[in-house]
């Protein structure tokens, strides 16, 4: 069996293109006062971010996340799995998206710890 998923956005002529969608998400990390730990992506564009994967490099840990997709101008938080507290937290968050014709493009980035 086949299947496709198709997914269909209008963008107004005035909106541009979101050629560098991946480079200007922003990430940040969040602690609840239950010991979890979780990253956050803002998205501060006018354009949807198609998420196809989500990992995660903490202290020599790797995590991959459930990717999703993220509005215009809003944020999602991921937390990881377990009580991770990121207080000391050294490493990586790579970031793959689906661009307008479908190829994966990916960015990382290094998170400070707030």
């Amino acid at each position: 069996m086949l299947r496709s998923r198709i997914k269909l956005f209008y963008r107004p002529d005035g909106l541009g293109k979101p050629d560098s969608l991946a480079k200007k998400l922003q990430i940040k990390t969040v602690n609840k006062g239950s010991g979890k730990s979780g990253i956050v992506i803002v998205n501060p564009q006018p354009w949807f971010a198609s998420l196809s994967n989500l990992n995660v490099k903490v202290n020599g840990a790797s995590y991959n996340l459930d990717a999703d997709m993220i509005a215009p101008f809003s944020s999602q938080t991921w937390w990881l799995p377990g009580k991770r507290s990121l207080k000391s937290f050294s490493g990586t968050v790579t970031v793959t998206l689906v661009n307008d014709l479908g190829a994966r493009i990916s960015e990382s980035y290094d998170v400070p710890h707030h």
